[in-house]
């Protein structure tokens, strides 16, 4: 993983290990916060933190996942707007 004060350089890559369950555990505007695991009943062996994410679609609970760059069509959607900006049709 990346330092903070770093910015990636490529594809997000875990470190090794069974990371099969992912559950959002903090999702505000400064971070997105996930947790992963074999079993996340008992705990979770993984934390990854994406700050200031520009996109993101995602369940709260999900199993192996394939994290990648927004498509130009996923950064058009009508959810990524913020609210008050939607477009007006002319009357």
């Amino acid at each position: 993983m990346n330092p903070p004060d770093h910015p990636p350089s490529g594809p997000l890559t875990l470190p090794e290990g069974s990371w099969w369950d992912w559950d959002v555990i903090a999702w505000n505007p400064a971070e997105l916060r996930l947790a992963a695991g074999h079993d996340l009943t008992y705990h979770h062996g993984l934390e990854v933190i994406f700050g200031d994410p520009a996109f993101v679609r995602c369940p709260a609970a999900f199993q192996d996942p394939v994290f990648r760059a927004p498509t130009p069509d996923e950064l058009r959607s009508p959810a990524r707007r913020p609210a008050g900006s939607a477009r007006r049709r002319p009357s």
